[in-house]
């Protein structure tokens, strides 16, 4: 009878044992279990990262933004550089053509804003002072500081054409820039012509033998207008002007007076 109690205690006592080390088979299976799922879910997101690191629009957005720098940068030089004045070659094909206030002077052109009074003297200009209104003198060397307002006769070096047989082509100088300078670098302002004092007689119906402008005497009112269209307005004359930036209160360009021969006065300005 004792026999076989132990007998079966030891039987329960195996079959705990077998049950403890399925237990601990089961747990020790599910662990692996878990590691595997651990691990195999680590790369997906390694890989996730991966992919948000390798995409990168903003990258090409700022590359896409420094390509359209250049062309601001060229447009501000262009805007803020500027032009060099172009002196005309030859006469224009315009009567009053504020762009071109050129006339010649014994062959050679004289232009407003540009020619000096050292020109003249090249092209062989026998000059005289209007000392009336002007006390340059006639020392070309010497240093001129008068200042040039925007209104003639003031401020200016007035010097006549003396060859003419009565004096009757003004020609005004003015400093440039406002800067003090030696007469003989003076630039031209204005030129004043009496067409009838100075009129060459002779087939070619040129104003002088030494003057050449774009129109001659036998200009008419009708034909300025066909080639200029009609002037800005009627003061002494028929003027093209426009308005100086400088002295916006005065303005310059031509000014056309006629009688019934034709041409009778002319007058040319340029203001700063």
């Amino acid at each position: 009878m004792k026999t076989k109690i132990l007998t079966a205690a030891v039987i329960a006592a195996m079959l705990t044992l077998t049950a403890c080390g399925d237990a601990d088979t089961k747990t020790t299976s599910e662990s692996k279990a878990d590691t595997t799922t651990t691990a195999a879910t680590e790369p997906a997101l390694t890989e996730e990262i991966t992919t948000q690191d390798t995409t990168a629009p903003v990258t090409e957005e700022t590359t896409t933004s420094v390509t359209t720098l250049p062309p601001v940068t060229e447009a501000t030089t262009t805007t803020t550089t500027e032009p060099e004045p172009v002196v005309p070659t030859e006469l224009s094909t315009k009567y009053a053509d504020l762009d071109n206030r050129s006339f010649k002077y014994n062959g050679k052109i004289m232009t407003l804003g540009a020619s000096t009074l050292q020109d003249f003297v090249d092209a062989g200009a026998e000059l005289d002072e209007w000392s009336s209104f002007s006390h340059a003198g006639k020392n070309f060397e010497v240093q001129f500081d008068d200042h040039f307002s925007g209104q003639f006769p003031y401020g200016c070096a007035i010097y006549y054409l003396d060859e003419m047989v009565s004096p009757g082509v003004d020609l005004y100088f003015i400093t440039p820039h406002d800067s003090p300078c030696k007469l003989k670098e003076c630039i031209l302002a204005k030129i004043s012509v009496d067409v009838d004092r100075i009129l060459t007689p002779g087939p070619d119906n040129n104003v002088s033998e030494n003057l050449e402008f774009a129109f001659d005497r036998s200009l008419t009112y009708d034909a300025l207008v066909e080639n200029s269209g009609e002037p800005n307005y009627e003061d002494h004359g028929y003027n093209y002007t426009v308005v100086s930036e400088k002295t916006p209160e005065y303005d310059s360009g031509y000014r056309f007076s006629f009688d019934s021969d034709g041409l009778l006065r002319l007058e040319m300005t340029w203001i700063p």
